[in-house]
């Protein structure tokens, strides 16, 4: 599991001198797997890959954990995702997917499936994760099945800062790629928010008394970055609706 990577990670830490030991890429193999929050930052890496064997092969649900979420990106690190099936838990209704916050971060998922948990009826569902996905900075996903999940409340994505993915050196293989939603599925996904997807230009952090003219000058140049456009190709919604209108 991951604590046991991390583990070894802290180990081979410890016998080096003026180096920082980093994982950069986290293999599930196939199976179904339990998993607290992956608290990325621990890797020490820039980007972190987590690779599944495949969306039939490599099952992760989220054990019930503080941070609310499957994985936990630390400030600034950006997460690569593929190749496996997630699901949301009934043990565990308020935990997202993936939450990356920070300057120059981002989502990048290929081949995933997203799933919530069977219910025969969609109004018995428990689930308010708020989002699914909160990431500042870019997203790009492809070839993405989200099905059958049923929010109290909650939205599939909220994203803030969109830009590209170019000037982010380690993540240069996506090119000049918008950010965006590239050949995904959503089939019965529902929530009784008014949208399944919020975008917002930009953060603009409040600058308290105490900000210096350094500071100042900072805020002024991140309010002038011009925002980029959101992407959706060859996106299919089927049976997905917002505001169920649940009983209670």
């Amino acid at each position: 599991k991951f604590d046991s990577v991390i583990r070894y990670l802290e180990k081979e830490q410890a016998a080096l001198i003026g180096q920082i030991a980093r994982i950069e890429t986290i293999i599930f193999w196939k199976g179904k797997f339990q998993q607290p929050a992956l608290t990325l930052v621990q890797t020490h890496a820039d980007t972190i890959n987590v690779a599944g064997s495949g969306i039939d092969q490599t099952l992760i649900q989220a054990q019930p954990n503080i941070q609310n979420v499957l994985m936990q990106a630390g400030e600034g690190q950006s997460i690569v995702v593929e190749r496996m099936h997630l699901s949301l838990s009934r043990t565990s209704p308020l935990a997202g997917f993936v939450s990356i916050k920070g300057e120059n971060a981002g989502l990048a998922m290929f081949d995933m499936k997203l799933e919530g948990y069977t219910e025969i009826d969609d109004h018995a569902t428990v689930l308010e994760p708020g989002t699914l996905f909160d990431v500042t900075g870019f997203v790009y996903a492809e070839d993405i099945i989200a099905q059958n999940i049923n929010l109290v409340r909650g939205s599939f994505l909220s994203g803030t800062g969109l830009r590209r993915a170019d000037d982010k050196e380690d993540m240069e293989w996506l090119g000049m790629r918008q950010s965006g939603l590239y050949r995904c599925l959503f089939d019965n996904f529902t929530t009784n928010e008014t949208g399944l997807i919020s975008l917002y230009d930009s953060v603009e952090p409040m600058a308290n008394a105490q900000s210096n003219s350094k500071d100042n000058n900072k805020l002024k140049k991140q309010k002038n970055v011009p925002p980029y456009s959101f992407t959706f190709q060859e996106v299919i919604f089927s049976a997905s609706v917002t505001s169920l209108k649940l009983d209670g």
